[in-house]
């Protein structure tokens, strides 16, 4: 098993293939469907975006791609991940709606990545404004290929390490000395 630490290079992207979910109907065009996410520490709420997309907008064969941005764009855009980009890739590989997982996928969504992983769909979770959506997803936008579905409210990736820090705040009160 590789170290906890392990990651791709910065920069290098990598494909994850997941285990293969049967199309509704094999014969079907597949419809391939793109999530661009962070997902650190991966919770329901990602996974629920996944299977809304692909319920959503995949007709009878979907194939969910799922995006996972770089350790660097992260880092520079929320704040440094819990967990390694290659981590949080792992995760993704694991959710039952997810077909494959580009690691380090761009952080701004090009004509050429589009291309190159022949994306028909592009979803995003309805949190996003325009004007970020136009940031992040012009070409989709372009290509009349952004869709959004309903955000997951609840649960946040941001919302638990607030809940975890506190937990250990409570802690460090009750027992001060560590015992």
């Amino acid at each position: 098993m590789a170290a906890a630490t392990e990651s791709v290079g910065a920069g290098a992207r990598s494909v994850i293939a997941c285990v293969p979910v049967a199309p509704r109907d094999p014969a079907a065009a597949q419809v391939r469907i793109y999530i661009c996410v962070v997902g650190d520490l991966w919770h329901y709420g990602h996974a629920n975006l996944c299977r809304s997309a692909r319920e959503a907008y995949g007709g009878e064969n979907p194939h969910v791609i799922v995006g996972v941005c770089s350790d660097q764009d992260v880092s520079g855009y929320k704040r440094v991940p819990v967990m390694t980009a290659l981590e949080r890739a792992r995760n993704a590989s694991c959710c039952r709606f997810v077909d494959e997982v580009v690691v380090n996928c761009p952080f701004v969504l090009t004509e050429a990545f589009m291309d190159e992983m022949r994306i028909d769909c592009v979803v995003h979770g309805d949190d996003h404004s325009p004007a970020s959506a136009k940031k992040y997803y012009a070409v989709a936008l372009a290509r009349d290929a952004y869709r959004t579905v309903p955000y997951t409210k609840g649960i946040s990736t941001s919302e638990l390490i607030q809940r975890i820090q506190q937990r250990e705040d409570a802690a460090a009160r009750k027992n001060p000395h560590g015992h």
